[in-house]
């Protein structure tokens, strides 16, 4: 599984700066960019995808399709944090990211491989 976007800053140093119109607007104007986060893992996704070719039984779970746009990595989405601090995710986040890993998994076990 990949490691999730880490954002620039901790989320409550943000959520205070803006408290006087803390929407996700504004707090994910600060937020990390698609293109950042794929340069902070580019050499992590190297070793796991170079790691899960050599063995028929492992997989690589991108995660940075559940919890980004094309552009940014957000904070926030509908006025929920996504993020406990700048590289935990929250409950939120996790949720995001709960569906791309229950699907992975569904096809792992659909393919076969999880039964030889």
């Amino acid at each position: 599984m990949q490691d999730n976007p880490h954002q620039r800053t901790s989320v409550p140093k943000a959520s205070i700066r803006f408290a006087v119109n803390p929407s996700d607007q504004r707090l994910n104007s600060g937020a990390v960019t698609r293109l950042g986060y794929v340069r902070q893992q580019a050499e992590a996704d190297s070793i796991l995808k170079s790691v899960a070719a050599r063995y028929p039984l492992s997989s690589v779970l991108e995660v940075g399709n559940a919890l980004c746009n094309e552009d940014i990595c957000p904070w926030a989405m509908q006025h929920e944090f996504l993020y406990y601090d700048s590289d935990h995710l929250s409950a939120a986040g996790a949720l995001l990211v709960y569906p791309a890993f229950v699907a992975h998994m569904n096809a792992i076990s659909n393919s076969g491989l999880a039964r030889k």
